[in-house]
């Protein structure tokens, strides 16, 4: 049932939609365009069409209405609105009489008018009409003439418009006289029109031009005479030849137009300078001053000369080219007094700059380099004694080996360059090498260290050269810094040597370089002058650590990570320094550690050292924690290490040392468990002991009387600066618990303790910093800094048992106290929760409850935890508390 009302819903919409597009007003019309008339007009643009459209009313249906539709070149179909509807008895007409506008495509010859007829059952084509369109004959004014050297003219005709129906006549006739002559070859197409004379006379031609478009016979033709002088136009020259030498040349040609006056324009272009323009009224022209072995390109054009002057056009330029003659070089090599290296006392590579291209004046042959003998130990060589001399015929290397010299031996070094013209006729680079123990020497080669700020800009450091000086020499001039390219990644140079000379106070130099600053290697050279004024050098001394880019980061972690856990409840951590030999990040400038706990995390600071690096942490709260370590360098954070996970405080914290790799899920859960049956045995045992000492301080309470001490204080930077040499931590030599009698009431002994009644034991309660900022234990999870008043006292301690170790200090804190270590230490409350604090100055120690003081320093309780400030003392064995834990009181 369901598929038959479907197939039948089907047929209803197929059939539906075929009689919709098939509906029409009138079935039975025949289309053509004798609906609508006249038939084939033609007009110009910009004048006006008329046309009609008429269909009989005796078929018309109801509402029927013609309307007028053009169809453009793309395609597109749009409704004439200057209509005019006329209805008889018999017939239904539409007029249109619009302006003609130019058509989409230039190339469009008519317009194509539709007429359609519209009803209520939809709508039908009923007649349609071409018309021709194209552009009115302009005036033939555009006439432009040329005369090709002498013998052939060609004039043109611009019509300014687009003629599209094919049916333009043109007349041409010419004339430098009297007669009229016909253009003998005449071209039309539908821009311009082309004459061409075989023959050319020089001088004024008139023209007389002609347009007739024959699509409508009734127009008459538009006809203009305009009168031309017609330039001339060169032949190009030919037959160029040339003839040079090592600094001149002769360039000669020849040209078709025999004896006719012309003016020559000659351009010569080199490499090495700009381009060079003279003239010539002759057929050839002699150059100079040319650079020797040199290519140099010649164009020549030729241009008409007439009375002392330069008319009509320039003919087509020719090229040519030819090289100079070589010649000897213009100088040779340069070289600075540092430019050797002392491979050892008897051998030495020699390095020289080239000299530019331009005056080598030929191709290189060989570098020859001789050494003279000037001093033999003590004996003085009245005339040079020739000591050897080495050809280095290579081009891709600046640098020769010279071996076998006398280490207490003078000498003198020239280098002389040669190309297939012979040796340059001037004076020879020269160097002087001075006995090896009189040569000056480049320190602290290790601190000479190249940073890249990017990949070709560079800065380069190093340290001053104060040295003691031979008695032969007088004082440091200058440093040299030379930098190279390396020769496949090896320690040789490839290609010349750069160097900057700078004065002896400069400490630093920026180079941008011409590649990448891994394909380089960097040195230096130190300069003194002899007491006989000349300028003698240490040699180059290559820098020994790589060249790295200042504000890379580098993609792994610290190396060689361990963790061990410590008695009683901390861990200590270990790693290795960043591989100092990568080019792709600095040297770390320290490294961060954070330990997280389930509730929050610690980051400390470690100083980068040359030594492996530690970090150690007691006195933790137990529980399970996870600790990182990454390295911190001027371009941001290095990656952090595999999360160490442990155990802290489990029982007799004897877990396994666990490093980064595993998560030690198992022993994790066996260290809980055991870890939360002793806690829960200790606090039953506490609560007892608690209760005791409760009772006991009630009843027994000492009165000591509180003698005046004098206590020297000082601020700094809102730090306490005592006698001892950590700040805000006394020597407890000087304080002894046998001959102070405040010493002794801070001792919290098991059975004198003053404790009111009724109030529960407490924790150590965190104090807040009293108004002159002296004592300040607020302990807040931010970094304190060092004091850097005390960074020359490594030795001295801050604090025992809990406390955080750095690597090179050996030095622990109390948590809660200020590191003395260069380091930057972040801390929370749950870290501090053993920690006994100082109580707050004497004249604020009266409790809320307007009890009086009695001269007694009593240590108060505070819970660390977020929760509470208020625990039970449950958690706290008071019989192991030692004295260190409390800071110096101050004394009234």
């Amino acid at each position: 049932m369901n598929q038959g009302l479907t197939l039948l819903g089907f047929l209803w919409l197929t059939c539906g939609h075929v009689y919709a597009a098939e509906s029409k007003c009138l079935p039975d019309i025949d289309i053509s365009k004798n609906g609508v008339t006249p038939d084939d007009p033609f007009v110009y643009f910009g004048q006006h069409i008329n046309l009609n459209c008429t269909v009989s009313t005796r078929q018309l249906p109801k509402n029927s209405m013609l309307i007028f539709l053009t169809k453009r070149d793309d395609g597109k179909e749009e409704e004439v609105e200057n209509t005019i509807l006329i209805q008889t008895d018999s017939t239904l007409t539409i007029a249109i009489n619009e302006t003609i506008t130019t058509p989409v495509r230039l190339t469009s010859k008519s317009v194509n008018y539709r007429c359609r007829l519209r009803c209520d059952t939809g709508s039908q084509e009923v007649g349609y009409q071409y018309v021709t369109v194209d552009s009115p004959p302009q005036k033939p004014e555009n006439v432009s003439c040329v005369n090709y050297n002498w013998k052939r003219l060609v004039c043109r005709l611009i019509y300014g418009t687009y003629y599209r129906s094919g049916v333009i006549s043109i007349t041409w006739e010419w004339t430098v006289g009297v007669t009229w002559s016909k253009c003998p070859n005449l071209e039309i197409n539908s821009t311009e029109a082309k004459c061409t004379w075989s023959t050319a006379q020089v001088g004024d031609h008139a023209f007389r031009i002609s347009i007739t478009n024959h699509m409508r016979q009734a127009d008459k033709p538009v006809v203009k005479t305009v009168t031309v002088r017609p330039p001339v136009k060169p032949d190009p020259v030919i037959n160029v030849t040339y003839l040079a030498n090592d600094t001149y040349a002769r360039v000669s040609w020849s040209h078709t137009s025999g004896s006719k006056n012309l003016r020559f324009d000659i351009q010569y272009c080199s490499r090495w300078d700009s381009c060079q323009n003279v003239e010539s009224k002759s057929r050839s022209v002699t150059l100079f001053h040319l650079v020797p072995y040199t290519e140099y390109n010649v164009s020549v054009v030729a241009k008409p000369y007439f009375n002392n002057s330069v008319s009509g056009f320039c003919s087509n330029q020719v090229n040519t080219r030819f090289r100079t003659q070589p010649k000897v070089p213009l100088y040779n090599p340069k070289m600075q007094p540092g430019f050797y290296e002392s491979i050892n006392d008897t051998s030495i590579i020699l390095y020289w700059k080239n000299i530019p291209e331009m005056v080598q004046y030929g191709r290189i042959k060989l570098y020859n380099a001789t050494s003279y003998l000037l001093e033999n130990g003590t004996q003085i060589m009245v005339v040079p004694t020739l000591f050897s001399t080495i050809k280095h015929a290579s081009t891709q290397q600046n640098f020769l080996i010279i071996n076998e010299l006398c280490t207490t031996c003078k000498y003198r070094v020239e280098l002389a360059l040669k190309n297939v013209k012979g040796y340059s006729l001037n004076d020879s680079s020269q160097l002087f090498l001075l006995p090896v123990i009189q040569r000056p020497v480049v320190k602290h080669i290790d601190n000479f260290k190249v940073e890249a700020l990017n990949e070709t800009y560079v800065r380069i450091m190093w340290l001053d050269q104060k040295q003691s000086y031979a008695p032969t020499v007088r004082s440091i001039t200058n440093y040299s810094i030379v930098w190279c390219r390396r020769k496949n990644l090896t320690d040789l140079c490839k290609g010349e040597l750069q160097d900057k000379v700078v004065r002896k106070s400069i400490k630093e130099l920026e180079v941008n370089l011409e590649g990448s600053f891994r394909d380089y290697r960097f040195g230096m050279s130190v300069e003194v002058q002899t007491n006989k004024g000349l300028l003698v050098s240490s040699g180059i001394v290559w820098g020994t650590s790589i060249p790295f880019l200042k504000y890379g980061v580098p993609t792994d972690a610290p190396p060689d990570v361990e963790t061990t856990l410590t008695e009683p409840s901390g861990f200590n951590m270990t790693w290795g320094p960043y591989e100092t030999s990568s080019p792709d990040h600095s040297p770390a400038v320290s490294y961060q550690v954070t330990y997280c706990s389930k509730h929050n995390c610690t980051a400390v600071i470690i100083t980068a050292s040359d030594n492996m690096m530690q970090f150690s942490v007691n006195s933790l709260m137990p529980g399970p924690y996870n600790c990182t370590v990454h390295g911190v360098f001027p371009g941001g954070d290095g990656p952090k290490s595999t999360p160490s996970k442990m155990v802290v405080g489990s029982a007799g914290n004897m877990a396994a040392s666990v490093s980064g790799e595993g998560d030690g899920s198992m022993g994790i859960i066996i260290g809980a468990v055991v870890g939360a049956l002793l806690l829960l045995i200790v606090l039953v045992l506490l609560g007892v002991k608690c209760k005791k000492i409760n009772h006991k301080a009630y009843i027994a309470t000492k009165e000591i009387e509180v003698p005046e001490v004098e206590k020297r204080t000082s601020h700094n930077n809102g730090e306490l600066q005592g006698n001892s040499s950590d700040s805000g931590v006394v020597d407890d030599g000087k304080y002894s618990s046998e001959d102070d009698p405040t010493r002794v009431a801070l001792l919290p002994q098991k059975e004198d303790l003053q404790i009111r009644r009724g109030e529960p034991c407490k924790r150590p309660l965190i104090q807040q910093e009293d108004s002159k900022g002296v004592h300040s234990s607020s302990v807040k999870n931010i970094g304190y800094k060092q004091n850097a008043s005390h960074a020359s006292h490594p030795d001295t301690t801050s604090g025992i048992d809990s406390g955080v170790s750095g690597t090179d200090t050996g030095q622990t804190m109390d948590t809660g106290q200020t590191l003395n270590t260069g380091q930057t230490v972040l801390f929370d409350q749950s870290e501090r929760d053993r920690t006994l604090y100082p109580s707050v100055s004497s004249d604020q120690s009266n409790d809320q409850s307007g009890n009086q003081d009695d001269g007694y320093r009593r240590p108060t309780f505070a819970d660390s935890s977020v929760d509470s400030q208020y625990d039970p003392i449950d958690n706290y064995d008071l019989s192991k508390v030692s004295v260190e834990s409390y800071t110096q009181p101050t004394i009234a």
